[in-house]
């Protein structure tokens, strides 16, 4: 057990069983001993899992295309980008590297783990003329005239989970008896749920399980907020609802992620590893939409990719003079973000436009 553990089950002890939200917050983003907030590899080789950024440097540069296609298109000079959950900052070099010689512009990260801000402040050493961190409390109300990018950041955010029984909908909590964790079902009394499965989630079949992210919503009102006129970007893992709660994923999409081994089982290395929940992508487009935010883009990774000049990019590199090796590693890389059954379907893209 580790002492995250032991605070974790002194709670339950405390005050009985809790919400698998609250498990989750705990496990990922306790102060000190969260996943998130301790020291420590998280992505990469070296880490627990990999991004599209630290996959391929082509992900990047064609992103970094787009932001400046979106700049000009909607006029939105000096380009301010807001990056969140920025990861190791191999991103924000790259696009920063690339708008450097396309645009006048001006990067800000908010990253809330200590480790990682670290990690991003040392790999951006040299961009301290044009990158800059800030705490997402000082971005005041329409204070971003520009874009705003998260890849892969809303799947980390705790979710609850419920099961439709045959006496309606109940929620997992989690309880901690003779030993180990154990989870427990009991009605569901928020109304912010309630008005969630009203809203966002399609018919079910009875015993089928699902992930509520009531987080994403106030984070993207939070985003709408803030930004004055320009795009927020969200790339992540997830579907629309009509897909996400189809019979193939009747136990729902939460998993873990240690040392780059898919994890069942959230209960084991609490605090070591990864655990993420794919998004309901038609609750951030509906909500969106009343939040003033029109949807000007939403497909698939590879699609986005592909439409953005990848198989372009690809013919220039084997045309290039790079050496034989660096062009079987792009060549392998680039493969990698768009395969139909692993990050180039499962990935979306969604753009969502304020103006």
């Amino acid at each position: 057990m580790s002492s995250l553990s032991d605070i974790i089950i002194q709670e339950i002890n405390d005050s009985g069983p809790i919400s698998f939200c609250r498990f989750m917050e705990l496990a990922l983003y306790h102060p000190t001993l969260g996943f998130y907030q301790k020291e420590g590899k998280k992505i990469g080789k070296w880490g627990h899992f990999s991004t599209s950024s630290s996959i391929s440097p082509l992900f990047a540069r064609l992103l970094a295309g787009k932001l400046v296609d979106l700049a000009e298109k909607y006029n939105l000079k000096p380009l301010q980008v807001v990056e969140f959950g920025g990861g190791t900052g191999v991103l924000a070099r790259e696009i920063v590297d690339y708008l450097k010689t396309n645009a006048s512009f001006s990067y800000l990260m908010v990253e809330t783990s200590p480790w990682l801000r670290k990690e991003q402040q040392q790999l951006l050493a040299g961009y301290d003329r044009v990158v800059k961190w800030r705490d997402i409390s000082s971005l005041t109300s329409r204070s971003v005239l520009g874009l705003m990018l998260q890849n892969e950041v809303i799947d980390a955010f705790p979710v609850h989970r419920l099961v439709l029984t045959g006496d309606g909908f109940k929620e997992v909590y989690v309880d901690y008896q003779r030993g180990e964790f154990s989870e427990v079902l009991v009605q569901v009394s928020d109304d912010s749920l309630k008005s969630y499965l009203d809203k966002y989630v399609t018919k079910l079949r009875v015993g089928q399980q699902i992930e509520v992210n009531l987080k994403a919503l106030s984070w993207l009102e939070n985003l709408a907020a803030i930004l004055r006129r320009g795009a927020i970007i969200t790339i992540d893992y997830g579907d629309l609802a009509r897909d996400l709660y189809s019979a193939s994923r009747l136990t729902g999409t939460l998993v873990g992620y240690y040392r780059h081994q898919l994890q069942t089982n959230p209960y084991k290395h609490i605090g070591d590893q990864d655990l993420t929940a794919h998004l309901n992508f038609t609750a951030l487009i509906k909500r969106g939409e009343e939040l003033g935010l029109k949807t000007c883009y939403f497909s698939t990774q590879a699609d986005f990719l592909l439409s953005h000049g990848l198989l372009e990019k690809l013919e220039e590199i084997s045309q290039s003079d790079m050496p034989e090796a660096e062009k079987r590693q792009l060549l392998l890389s680039a493969k990698t973000l768009i395969l139909p059954q692993g990050m180039g379907e499962r990935f979306k893209v969604l753009i969502q436009l304020k103006t």
